[in-house]
């Protein structure tokens, strides 16, 4: 995701409620939602929030993912889905190879 739910700000209006079948990945959803109720988003360049890589999701990552896969299908259809996480892999691939393993 490239949003973080703590560096974002929602007109209270269109913040729907987290979504707790989702034990992992909820923010994914919630950002989601709020997105597509809102009629304009605007990125501001500013540094609004700093946090720490890590949690309960990068503990139980494989779970993580799941659930994030099935947020995406369920949002933009698992075709689209599908497509995307191929790129997304292959650009992983190609990063891997030309600088190596990722730090985090």
């Amino acid at each position: 995701m490239n949003i973080s739910h703590q560096a974002i700000y929602v007109r209270k209006s269109l913040a729907p409620a987290y979504d707790l079948q989702y034990r992992l990945s909820a923010d994914v959803d919630w950002v989601i939602r709020a997105a597509k109720q809102a009629r304009s988003i605007t990125n501001t360049r500013l540094l609004v929030a700093k946090y720490l890589v890590g949690g309960l999701s990068k503990k139980r990552h494989r779970e993580s993912l799941r659930e994030r896969y099935a947020i995406l299908s369920k949002h933009y259809g698992a075709v689209p889905n599908l497509i995307n996480h191929g790129v997304i892999a292959l650009r992983y691939l190609r990063h891997r190879i030309l600088h190596g393993k990722p730090k985090d």
